[in-house]
């Protein structure tokens, strides 16, 4: 008998103002208007291509950079798309098929970075490079703990992180697709 192993693919993704939630507006001007036709059609490529995969969603943990793990993911999650997240009305999508959402992050390095968004006249290149590591560890041990023999996941992650290299061997990790602009 072969065993069934751990899954992981690995979709890199851009953020949109929508996903940051409150803190989204005081950086929209800045973003959207050279760039949001192109993170939208980012989205749709991802959408679609999630969609072709042979998913066996009531065996599907999803992973999203940013989503802490609270008790309150569903909830964070659905009033994202609400509010016009294309990233998070994936996740909706997928686990009205039967995924299970997974909180991913620790809520105190987010609280962390947001301040440091907050103050970045205060903030050093290192402190934010450190808490990037940080956060990658959390991320990697927090799927390394919750998905299990047998399970595939789903994590959507920003293109700059770096949560494979802290994944043990005994995820199979793959890039389902490549993204083109």
């Amino acid at each position: 008998m072969t065993n069934p192993g751990r899954k992981l693919y690995i979709i890199p993704i851009i953020h949109n103002t929508a996903d940051l939630g409150s803190f989204g507006s005081k950086v929209r001007s800045r973003r959207d208007a050279a760039s949001s036709p192109l993170i939208d059609d980012l989205w749709q490529q991802i959408h679609e291509h999630l969609l072709a995969l042979d998913l066996n969603y009531s065996n599907l943990r999803l992973y999203q950079d940013s989503l802490p793990h609270c008790g309150f993911e569903i909830t964070i999650v659905k009033d994202l798309a609400s509010r016009g997240s294309a990233n998070f009305r994936i996740l909706c999508d997928l686990v009205e098929k039967g995924a299970t959402l997974m909180g991913t992050e620790s809520p105190d390095l987010l609280l962390q970075e947001l301040n440091y968004a907050k103050y970045p006249e205060t903030t050093q290149p290192e402190q934010l490079a450190k808490l990037a590591i940080e956060r990658d560890r959390y991320i990697a041990k927090r799927i390394d703990q919750t998905l299990k023999e047998g399970e595939e996941g789903l994590l959507l992650i920003g293109m700059l992180h770096e949560v494979r290299t802290h994944l043990p061997a005994s995820i199979e990790v793959n890039y389902p697709f490549t993204i083109t602009a």
